[in-house]
């Protein structure tokens, strides 16, 4: 008889809880000895911590987490750039919502001496939720209480898929689209991890075209096909590289971007990235230019309030794609 749902989520709660602190130094850590430590399957971590980084937040358009996951065959790092295990966390409005559910719930199962403390800490979370800014109140009993989001089916077959290529170790056949690209494209790659990074998952991948190693968002990849040839690991080539200041880069690039971000959004910018204090309350950030388009692309996700301040061609770069987006 399958468990509960309610069951099944406090045993996961319970597994995350014993895991989190094994992996909060920011360090690659073997699967199989965080899985012993938490009393589970290697199966079952990988599935507790996708779902951990998965879930759907409330954040504005345009801002991303401050968590990644990068997992091989053998090895789980989860990296915390933002330093999110090192500093009181903010609850968001569906967070706070799901605890409310929860209390309530907690209160009908409670011996009666125990309920009044939960009702006092029901109606703190309520005067919390009529405290918060900039978030529109739900009014509907289906808008308060909606269910974490998952990953198409599509996007996850296509993780599983190429999640069994790196633990076989075996080369694969990729359809993919890059941002540039007006068509897809078939590569053979040798995939050696995916990563989850900024709201997105990525393949980290030595591509056998490029001779190189590459990145390729899996939301841009429509199929996978496994070969039978198998590859050796890669030893010259950590994984871990392609993670730097809490992004997903592959490559060297001399060239730094700097943009200027509005007082507007330059709290949520903070919480996310190392900054320093421009004019009328913005704030400035430096990033490691590796493509043009991809700087085009960051500056132009913010709107009105981002600002390229250097280097010269990108900000000309962003100007002419304006320019042709309005003519």
């Amino acid at each position: 008889m399958p468990a509960h749902p309610a069951e099944s989520a406090a045993a996961q709660l319970k597994r995350l809880l014993l895991a989190l602190p094994a992996l909060a130094d920011d360090r690659a850590h073997p699967m199989d000895a965080v899985a012993r430590r938490v009393g589970c399957d290697v199966a079952t971590l990988r599935q507790d911590l996708t779902t951990l980084v998965t879930r759907v937040t409330d954040d504005p358009g345009g801002f991303t987490e401050g968590v990644q996951l990068l997992l091989t065959s053998d090895r789980v790092q989860l990296a915390t750039p933002s330093g999110h295990f090192r500093r009181p966390m903010a609850l968001t409005r569906l967070e706070l919502h799901a605890l409310e559910l929860g209390l309530g719930a907690l209160q009908h199962e409670a011996p009666p001496e125990e309920r009044p403390v939960m009702r006092r800490a029901q109606e703190r979370l309520r005067r919390a939720l009529a405290r918060l800014p900039h978030e529109p109140v739900a009014s509907a009993r289906a808008d308060r209480y909606v269910a974490l989001g998952r990953e198409s089916d599509v996007e996850r077959q296509v993780r599983r898929d190429l999640q069994r290529c790196i633990t076989a170790r075996c080369v694969a056949a990729i359809t993919y689209r890059s941002a540039r690209a007006d068509a897809d494209e078939v590569r053979r790659v040798q995939p050696m991890g995916v990563v989850w990074s900024r709201g997105a998952w990525y393949l980290v991948a030595w591509c056998e075209r490029s001779e190189a190693l590459r990145v390729f968002r899996l939301d841009r990849i429509t199929a996978i096909a496994p070969a039978e040839e198998r590859f050796a690991p890669r030893e010259d080539l950590p994984l871990e590289s392609v993670l730097r200041d809490g992004r997903v880069l592959v490559g060297g690039g001399d060239q730094v971007m700097r943009i200027r971000y509005s007082a507007a959004i330059a709290r949520w910018i903070s919480e996310r990235e190392p900054v320093t204090p421009g004019p009328g309350g913005s704030v400035e950030a430096e990033y490691p230019l590796l493509d043009l388009e991809w700087g085009v692309r960051h500056a132009l996700r913010y709107g009105a309030d981002a600002e390229v301040l250097a280097p010269a061609e990108l900000r000309t770069a962003v100007m002419e794609r304006l320019a042709a987006l309005a003519g």
